[in-house]
């Protein structure tokens, strides 16, 4: 099931890349244009948010993803190459 996103922005070396990752990670079907749409996901009664995947020099996320159990979806983010970090 699609996890519900309050607002996100990506910026990335490599933007198509990044698109695969989070499309996996969260189950998404990322809508095509500079402006791209997302699943509402669990009980949404909305459209989902949207956001962008834009290139840049200084990659960086905002992201703001509801989660069921947010252990489990870490574990699986540096499963499929992502880094937690822990900021003080």
């Amino acid at each position: 099931m699609a996890r519900p996103v309050v607002h996100w922005s990506i910026v990335a070396l490599d933007p198509e890349r990044q698109r695969s990752f989070y499309a996996d990670l969260f189950n998404w079907e990322i809508g095509d244009g500079p402006i791209m749409a997302i699943p509402a996901g669990i009980g949404g009664l909305e459209p989902g948010p949207e956001g962008h995947i834009q290139a840049g020099a200084n990659p960086g996320v905002s992201l703001y993803v509801q989660v069921g159990d947010l252990r489990s979806t870490i574990a699986k983010a540096i499963a499929l190459g992502g880094k937690e970090t822990i900021h003080p």
